[in-house]
């Protein structure tokens, strides 16, 4: 016969037994979640998930992890769809697509400094030529670029020289503008031709020649015509008047003052303020 003693033990043993596994089952299981994120320059994570531990006797029995989808990445270059429908940024256009057919197919140092980005940044020497000069033709293919206006040598630019040779100080950013939108001829381009006809600018006003014919500026000379005498643009008899510098009203005077400097559009809506 078996001791009372040592039943009643194994009796409460299998009693405490018991009472651990119906308390593990009825265990309640908290997954707790954690936030990953994705990684990648331009993806910023914004939902946070909070869990709540209801109590210090909860045990955490797994952890979940979730995955935040990136949404759709912003554009870091400030303007740019006010560029993308620009002149500027016209890949079809014919002032950067006049070279293609061309052998060997590149802009030539005469012309890239206005119809490529290239050649803008190596009239400013911001690729380490002489400020000023163009030096190397251009690729074909591109565009004027946001590098071409925005880049250190621009941020300090103040004044441009004409065609007349004339320079033009203490400008601001319409500098940037002015250093294309200006024609390519000016009344000594003229008087050179006159010249080389065998003529004399004065004395010889009224000879008719053969070899003397139409001097074209280069469409838009919208910097010149502004700045009429001063810039020379235009022709001039010797001795007679001009108006200078056309100057409006505060804040409507310079390119950018009249002009959306990346879609290049008039502000038309704010001609109407005076002129409705």
């Amino acid at each position: 016969m078996q001791n009372p003693k040592k039943r009643l033990m194994i009796f409460l043993g299998l009693l405490l037994l018991l009472t651990l596994v119906f308390t593990a089952c009825s265990q309640e299981t908290v997954e707790v979640t954690r936030v990953v994120e994705v990684p990648g320059p331009e993806v910023e994570v914004t939902r946070e998930v909070e869990v709540e531990v209801p109590g210090p006797e909860v045990e955490v029995t797994r952890i979940v992890e979730v995955m935040v989808e990136p949404e759709q990445s912003v554009s870091a270059v400030p303007f740019l769809e006010q560029w993308q429908s620009s002149g500027h940024a016209d890949v079809e256009a014919e002032a950067f697509n006049h070279w293609n057919e061309e052998d060997p197919q590149e802009v030539p140092t005469g012309c890239a400094k206005c119809h490529s980005t290239p050649g803008y940044l190596d009239f400013l020497g911001a690729d380490g030529t002489e400020f000023g000069t163009v030096e190397n033709a251009s690729p074909i293919g591109t565009t004027v670029e946001c590098a071409a206006c925005h880049n250190d040598v621009t941020l300090g630019l103040t004044s441009v020289v004409f065609p007349s040779g004339v320079e033009v100080m203490g400008l601001g950013d319409e500098s940037r503008c002015m250093q294309c939108h200006q024609g390519r001829s000016s009344k000594l381009t003229v008087d050179q031709g006159i010249i080389d006809a065998g003529l004399d600018p004065v004395a010889d006003l009224d000879v008719v020649s053969e070899d003397v014919g139409f001097t074209n500026i280069h469409y838009y000379a919208a910097a010149a015509t502004l700045y009429g005498k001063v810039a020379m643009g235009g022709y001039e008899y010797d001795g007679k008047a001009y108006d200078g510098k056309f100057d409006h009203v505060a804040g409507y005077d310079s390119c950018i003052d009249c002009h959306n400097p990346h879609t290049l559009e008039v502000k038309v809506d704010e001609c109407f303020g005076c002129h409705t």
